[in-house]
């Protein structure tokens, strides 16, 4: 085998970052080197990837383990620090993790998609189940069958009428869709009550309100801090209870979309275990550049609940 480097050979010489990261300096990262592949460094990981050191000023760096067949770090490492920079500013350290990847799929889109920023979003391939599963859905990988996650709006065939409509706690159970996939372990971390162990997960103010303002047409923090069961003034968050056992799902099927200038107006069918089927009409507004979308309202389709 190749031994174990020396302290010596681990501590290479400062090396311009090309860039200033001061809110970084003195930190620590392993980085993949340039020209390496992700799939290989679980097979050498000595050769692979790099545990790098920035210098008091966020200026220079120097490889502290790693790269033993030599080589230096990714290409991308000033635009990746940057980043950081700004991630463990706006996060408070939380998030650690910059992924950069070339993924094959999204590779293939650039095919079937023409190149310009002008092309709406709708004429992605599947945008209404893409839609439906930021909604509160997931897709089944085997059979493809849409479900309703255990929480959230098509959980609850929610029907609200317009942002006034929209309660607090419709809010905070789309929310806890928005972040299911998430592990049980980071959630229980990010999230944790400040009133201890035994509550429900805690979102703070500003991360509830900014992606529920950006997802649903019209509703604003004022309307969810209303709601004072469920927004805490004095802890600037909001308390969720226990979440419901996750048990047999609710499939979720797709009508046909019917236009109406900017607004799409999409059936959906909900068919619970019990055998009870629900008729829904969940709209949404198209932004003016095609780039995206907002929830503007869910109303009962044909009123059926059979």
């Amino acid at each position: 085998g190749r031994g174990h480097p020396s302290e010596a050979q681990c501590a290479r010489d400062w090396t311009p970052i090309g860039t200033s990261v001061p809110g970084l300096a003195g930190e620590f990262f392993m980085v993949t080197g340039t020209g390496k592949y992700f799939r290989n460094i679980i097979v050498d990981p000595e050769v692979c990837v790099a545990i790098i050191e920035l210098d008091d000023k966020g200026e220079n760096y120097r490889i502290r383990w790693g790269l033993v067949e030599g080589g230096g770090p990714t290409s991308e490492l000033p635009t990746h620090l940057m980043n950081h920079e700004v991630k463990k500013r706006v996060s408070g350290g939380k998030h650690r993790v910059i992924y950069h990847a070339h993924t094959t799929n999204t590779i293939a889109l650039t095919f079937v998609l023409p190149l310009t920023d002008e092309v709406p979003v709708e004429e992605a391939p599947d945008f209404y189940e893409q839609v439906l599963m930021m909604y509160g859905a997931e897709e089944d990988p085997e059979t493809g069958t849409l479900y309703a996650l255990p929480v959230g709006p098509l959980a609850d065939a929610a029907v609200w009428d317009g942002p006034e409509a929209f309660t607090t706690g419709e809010a905070m159970g789309w929310f806890t869709s928005f972040i299911y996939s998430l592990s049980d372990e980071a959630k229980a971390d990010r999230y944790a009550s400040p009133l201890g162990d035994g509550y429900g997960y805690f979102y703070p103010a500003a991360e509830l309100e900014a992606t529920v303002s950006t997802y649903f047409e019209g509703v604003t923090p004022e309307m969810l801090r209303a709601d004072t069961t469920l927004y805490r003034t004095a802890e600037n968050g909001y308390q969720l209870p226990a979440l419901p056992e996750d048990g047999e799902r609710t499939a979720v099927a797709l009508g046909e979309v019917d236009p109406e200038g900017d607004l799409r107006h999409i059936p959906l069918t909900l068919s619970a275990p019990d055998g009870t089927v629900t008729r829904l009409r969940l709209t949404i507004r198209l932004a003016a550049d095609g780039s995206g979308y907002q929830f503007v309202r869910c109303v009962p389709d044909t009123a059926v609940a059979l």
